[in-house]
């Protein structure tokens, strides 16, 4: 996704990476903020579950709206590991 929008409605309320079928897992996902912050670091888990996504705060405060950074390492069922990295907004 290229937005999200934590406010507690129940629709879009956490980022994480949605992915295909030919996705094993999720070794790491790091957002950081526009200056350079990390804000979140997700290790090990699967793809496409919201569970393991973040919710758009930051030492316990709501994170700012704006545009965010992220990193994830991923690993395929073929066994291969790639990194993928861009951008997303966080609407409030």
């Amino acid at each position: 996704p290229s937005a999200f929008s934590p406010n507690n409605d129940g629709i879009n309320d956490l980022y994480y990476p949605f992915a295909t079928s030919n996705v094993s897992s999720i070794f790491r996902l790091d957002i950081y903020d526009r200056w350079g912050n990390h804000v979140f670091r997700g290790t090990d888990f699967p793809a496409n579950s919201e569970v393991f996504g973040w919710d758009g705060t930051f030492r316990n405060s709501a994170s700012s709206s704006g545009v965010y950074v992220y990193l994830a390492t991923i690993e395929f069922v073929d066994g291969h590991i790639d990194i993928f990295k861009g951008d997303f907004v966080l609407l409030r």
